[in-house]
């Protein structure tokens, strides 16, 4: 029978030998784990940002009158989800996440702007082309709201 103490370094206990490459993936799926963990509460986090500049971009494009039609929100309902993903998938693409800012430098600011950007031209496009396949005169959200949303949401 072995004791802890008489277990040799090079054996992991209940996997067999630890070969470097055993250990390699190990630590590698390791970091793996913690990157997405910390990855992951930034992507709940900027959902809830994109989610709370669009709603205020609703609200701003309406001010004027007593308040916002019921259309309008059950409009914005429907897109809500489409702009959170499509938001969340431009900051993915523009690597505005894999590292945790320590100090914001001027090339991380610009991956945020840049994918602001793409995912208003996106969201824009798609409500475009989504009015033309409807082949209505009525849009889900107005445009205005996109545009004013995309810059909130930064």
């Amino acid at each position: 029978m072995l004791f802890r103490s008489q277990v040799s370094v090079g054996m992991s206990e209940g996997f067999g030998p630890a070969t470097p490459v055993a250990q390699a993936k190990r630590v590698r799926l390791a970091q793996f784990l913690a990157r997405a963990r910390v990855d992951l509460s930034f992507a709940v986090i900027d959902a809830v940002v994109v989610a709370l500049g669009y709603t205020a971009a609703l609200v701003l494009r309406f001010m004027d009158v007593q308040g916002i039609a019921p259309n309008w929100w059950r409009g914005f309902a429907v897109v809500l989800p489409a702009i959170i993903g499509i938001h969340l998938v431009a900051n993915l693409i523009c690597c505005a996440y894999g590292h945790v800012w320590e100090f914001a430098s001027v090339e991380e600011a610009m991956r945020l702007i840049i994918a602001a950007i793409a995912a208003g031209g996106a969201l824009i496009g798609l409500v475009l082309a989504a009015e033309a396949a409807a082949g209505s005169d009525g849009r889900l959200v107005p445009i205005m709201v996109i545009v004013l949303g995309s810059g909130l949401s930064l």
